[in-house]
């Protein structure tokens, strides 16, 4: 016997589900019985609906046999279900009510509106990102990406030249030299006076000439720039360090002074 919409309004009743669940509605049918869940499974199947299928693995004592469930989940699967389940319900029909007064009062969100599969296969054409046709249809990127991998279309993404979520061909090599010689000069070298780029102090062979043996310069053969020799031996033998002590010197007062601690540490004990 072929299974029919009042036969369904009959099982709905007695082993269903109709409510709001998390953020939208749902219908769940539970049965310990896999083979009268699965009949009903192809019955929505073939009315062109979207059920999901899981169970629930046993756990004695409490749970002694598996539970098989059986889910209607997307906006329109739910509507069109509960209009032709509400007329014949007797026990769930205040539930059918209130969910299609939820509906009612939540219109579905802007990335659920239709996308033109054509359009979009232009406007990928045409060079524009996955983040900017979004935009152009009021919807999320991840939508454009699984649409556009459903119809086959390559969307533009990795590297390359982008102005304002476009893509653009590559630059040629006598393009790019072009532009390189069309780079104003317009600052001026704070040393030589010559020209140099933009956002540039000094031109390249002043910065070089600065940059090399600037330490030796500075020091003028002195041994520091405020000490001429260490002021604790007087000598000028080690390399400078700071506040005018030697490399050998700064030894000797780090290591005197962890001695002093660690004979404070051995007496306070």
């Amino acid at each position: 016997m072929a299974i029919t919409w009042d036969y369904l309004a009959g099982f709905t009743d007695g082993e269903g589900y109709i409510g709001q669940y998390g953020r939208g509605a749902k219908i769940t049918w539970g049965q310990k019985d896999e083979k009268q869940l699965w009949a009903v499974k192809q019955f929505l199947e073939a009315q062109g609906l979207h059920p999901t299928w899981n169970k629930i693995s046993p756990k004695p004592p409490l749970r002694p046999n598996a539970i098989f469930m059986l889910h209607l989940c997307r906006r329109e699967d739910v509507v069109r279900t509960v209009e032709k389940l509400f007329p014949l319900l007797i026990l769930k029909s205040p539930n059918c009510a209130k969910v299609l007064a939820w509906h009612k009062q939540h219109p579905p969100k802007k990335h659920f509106k239709p996308i033109d599969v054509d359009r979009l296969r232009q406007l990928v054409a045409d060079g524009w990102s996955a983040k900017r046709i979004g935009q152009m249809f009021d919807c999320k990127e991840g939508r454009i990406s699984n649409i556009a991998r459903a119809a086959g279309i390559k969307l533009n993404c990795g590297g390359g030249n982008w102005i304002d979520g476009r893509q653009i061909p590559a630059r040629t090599e006598e393009e790019a030299k072009l532009q390189h010689r069309a780079k104003e000069r317009i600052a001026i070298c704070s040393d030589c006076g010559s020209s140099c780029y933009r956002y540039f102090h000094r031109c390249r062979k002043c910065a070089d000439k600065r940059r090399v043996g600037k330490p030796h310069d500075v020091l003028n053969g002195r041994w520091a720039m405020k000490y001429p020799r260490c002021v604790l031996c007087g000598t000028k033998d080690s390399k400078h360090v700071g506040k005018g002590h030697c490399s050998k010197c700064r030894q000797k007062e780090r290591y005197n002074a962890n001695m002093q601690t660690k004979r404070k540490a051995h007496r306070d004990s």
